[in-house]
């Protein structure tokens, strides 16, 4: 069951289709997790690959570590620590060729990434505690309910249990505790809702708490709150079910093992979210769009979600929330809008993907016509590998072909140099390249340029951005061949 609801959370449903890799990195996390827990010796294997492959898999598996440590140490018994130890050493190992060669490359085992993007978080009380209180805020997701008031919306749902509850009670003769059992479910599907009140009320206080510690400098710089209503692959966060959950089941586990009857374990699974954002607090500055990073995290949350189904208003206000939540989230999605009218929000634009063709859509999420007109003309390279001069947000996906038939190099987009097995070029606005043989020129517009390889020659040539008035005149001859 908790494995069920967790495939229902906005962030793990919206991204699954997509080719972001934090699922990936979040799947790895639970093996080697799982690992801790075991007591054979293939479980160690399963720790060190485990970690392993999440490390290389991406560079947000390092916040992770805390967690898997108390798992570790909480999980096991002390006379299997010492083996942990050296199976999640060797995980580290096998994850650490990529760092290594940052490290060679660039000096830092991130490849600078993380000061080349201000990722530097700052070790003071202003930083570090609007970051976490934001982090922990937005676990309070309503992905998909852009358009839609979720407090309307939620409330009919709860009250829709109530009425389910009364009627299953009186066809049973029992209208009491079917009463009981409805406004039970009704409370466990409003709860989101009790905590935006709550939390907007906490907001007042946070603010007005640090007044009176002298500290207006950060009661100012986090005095306000806007819940995530978007449903997309990266801005999403785990939606209503998480956040009932993670108050209702965790009083559950925490009570459960005060009187005995779980593991401490369950408790550091339970509380792995808060743990991973106060890590990741300390660590990182605040971004709407980490909530995919603390998937791991709400992962081991989810491992104890299964007691729900021994308290049933808990389990029937859980599915009832997903059941809600879950196709909400595809409807809604950003990057493909089923175009259903009241998820569209006050402006009215969210076209459906399904109906258009593939040349609206990049134009859509584009935000470009330019690159979309390019994509069009890289139709006629078929089987090609094709050299790509691109900048940091460039839209790259027409670029493979609807069937990945292409194979793509990517370049440096200044001072770049062509591969000798590129037979097509794409350079993006304000590329200089230095390319060797004959090129056709197939498209220049808006600063993008497509080039074609005629022939191979020894001698070299630099391309760089046309003039406004190429441009044009390249725009007005392509248009005219159709």
């Amino acid at each position: 069951m908790g494995a069920l609801l967790f495939a229902t959370l906005p962030i793990v449903a919206v991204q699954a289709p997509t080719t972001y890799n934090d699922l990936v990195v979040a799947s790895f996390l639970v093996i080697a997790a799982y690992g801790l827990l075991g007591r054979a010796r293939v479980d160690l294997l399963l720790v060190a690959l485990g970690l392993g492959l999440a490390l290389t898999t991406k560079f947000t598996a390092v916040f992770a570590l805390p967690v898997l440590f108390l798992v570790a140490v909480v999980g096991s018994p002390a006379r299997r620590w010492g083996r942990l130890a050296v199976a999640g050493a060797i995980g580290c190992v096998l994850g650490s060729p990529w760092y290594l060669l940052n490290l060679a490359k660039t000096g830092h085992a991130d490849g600078a990434l993380t000061s080349e993007t201000a990722q530097n978080q700052e070790l003071t009380l202003i930083a570090i505690g609007p970051t976490v209180r934001r982090h922990l805020y937005s676990f309070l997701d309503f992905s998909g309910t852009r358009g839609i008031d979720a407090f309307w919306l939620f409330g009919l749902v709860a009250v829709g249990a109530v009425v389910a509850g009364l009627v299953w009670g009186l066809m049973r003769g029992r209208a009491r505790r079917g009463l009981t059992l409805g406004v039970a479910t009704a409370v466990v599907i409003a709860l989101p809702l009790a905590l935006v009140v709550v939390g907007r009320q906490l907001i007042k206080v946070w603010y007005k708490g640090w007044l009176v510690l002298d500290r207006p400098d950060i009661a100012r710089a986090d005095d306000s709150w806007q819940l995530q209503v978007s449903s997309d692959a990266a801005l999403s966060w785990f939606g209503p079910v998480a956040a009932s959950l993670l108050v209702v089941v965790t009083t559950l586990v925490v009570h459960g093992a005060a009187r005995r009857r779980l593991l401490p374990v369950a408790v550091v699974l339970a509380l792995a979210p808060i743990v991973f954002v106060v890590v990741f607090g300390v660590l990182v500055p605040w971004d709407p769009w980490r909530g995919r990073f603390v998937v791991f995290a709400v992962a081991c949350a989810a491992a104890t979600w299964g007691l729900a189904v021994r308290t049933r208003p808990v389990l029937w206000g859980a599915i009832a929330i997903a059941a809600v939540t879950l196709p909400l989230a595809f409807l809604g999605m950003f990057t493909k809008p089923a175009g259903v009218s009241f998820l569209a929000g006050t402006d009215g634009r969210q076209p459906s993907v399904w109906t258009d063709p593939d040349d609206r859509v990049f134009t859509l999420l584009a935000q470009s016509t330019d690159v979309v007109d390019a994509a069009r003309v890289m139709k006629r390279a078929g089987h090609a590998t094709v050299a790509a001069a691109v900048r940091e947000n460039d839209f790259l996906y027409p670029f493979f072909g609807r069937r990945l038939e292409r194979t793509i190099l990517l370049i440096p987009q200044v001072g770049g140099r062509v591969p000798a097995e590129a037979t097509w070029l794409v350079a993006s606005p304000g590329s200089s390249l230095v390319r060797c043989g004959s090129w056709s020129r197939e498209y220049a517009a808006g600063g993008w340029v497509i080039e074609r390889r005629t022939a191979t020659m020894d001698h070299c040539a630099t391309l760089e951005t046309p003039s406004r008035e190429e441009i044009d005149r390249a725009r007005v001859n392509y248009a005219n061949d159709g």
